[in-house]
């Protein structure tokens, strides 16, 4: 999961008592994108490297 791999996601969607953890808002979506992006610039050296980070950051 991309928190274990980038620290500064872990806590990034606090959640609410009785909220669906299902479900994320728009502004919760566009914070993990960006999160992504920044760790693909930070450590991907060719495109396969970024098609695996993308991959590897999904949410389970």
């Amino acid at each position: 999961m991309l928190a274990k791999s980038f620290p500064a996601m872990q806590g990034q969607f606090p959640k609410k008592e009785g909220e669906n953890m299902d479900e994320m808002t728009t502004p919760e979506v566009n914070s993990y994108l960006e999160l992504i992006a920044k760790l693909v610039e930070a450590t991907a050296k060719t495109p396969e490297d970024a098609a695996r980070i993308v991959r590897e950051s999904k949410v389970k």
